[in-house]
C-alpha cells in the first residue's frame, strides 16, 4: 500500500466522533466522515508522534465465523522508519448493516484516510489501496454472505 502525506490543518471530527475518542485509551476506529472512510488510531501523545514517521502500512481483513461474534477482523500493521512496529484491530460486526457498509464502501475507494489522534488530530495520511488488496477484502466479503 502507498502512503500519501496529507494536512491535518483544522481537520473537525464530528462531536459523537470526538466523544467516542474521548472514552479510549488507545485503539483503531473505522467510520465514514463526509462519504469518506476513515481510519482514526487513538494513541499517547508520544506513540502518535513516533509513528508520524510512517514508511509501510498493511491492511488486512479477515472473516472470523463464531457463532457468539461472528465479525471481519481489520487488522493494521504500520512500521515506521526508526524500526516501530505496531498493529491496531477493528472487528466489524457482519450482522450490523452499518458496518457491513462500510466494508462494502472501502472496495469503491481508492483512499483510505488514516488519522493518528491523540487529543487532536496529529497527522493525516492517506493510504492508497491496490486492486490486489480490494480483490482479497472483496473474496472475505463473498465469505461472509455465503
Amino acid at each position: 500500500m502507498k502512503i500519501i502525506q496529507k494536512e491535518p490543518n483544522n481537520y473537525q471530527l464530528p462531536a459523537e466522533l470526538e466523544i467516542e475518542l474521548s472514552i479510549i485509551d488507545s485503539g483503531m476506529i473505522i467510520t465514514n466522515i463526509n462519504d469518506e472512510i476513515v481510519i482514526i488510531l487513538k494513541d499517547s501523545k508520544k506513540m502518535t508522534s513516533s509513528l508520524s514517521e510512517l514508511i509501510s502500512v498493511n491492511l488486512k481483513f479477515t472473516y472470523i465465523d463464531r457463532p457468539e461474534f461472528p465479525a471481519v477482523n481489520s487488522e493494521l500493521r504500520l512500521k515506521t522508519s526508526k524500526d516501530l512496529s505496531v498493529k491496531y484491530d477493528y472487528f466489524f460486526n457482519f450482522e450490523s448493516e452499518f458496518e457491513m457498509n462500510l466494508l462494502n464502501e472501502i472496495l469503491n475507494q481508492k483512499v483510505i484516510s488514516l488519522f493518528l489522534f491523540s487529543d487532536i488530530v496529529v497527522k493525516h495520511f492517506g493510504i492508497e489501496l491496490e486492486e490486489e488488496d480490494k480483490l482479497h477484502l472483496s473474496g472475505v466479503l463473498k465469505e461472509v454472505n455465503s
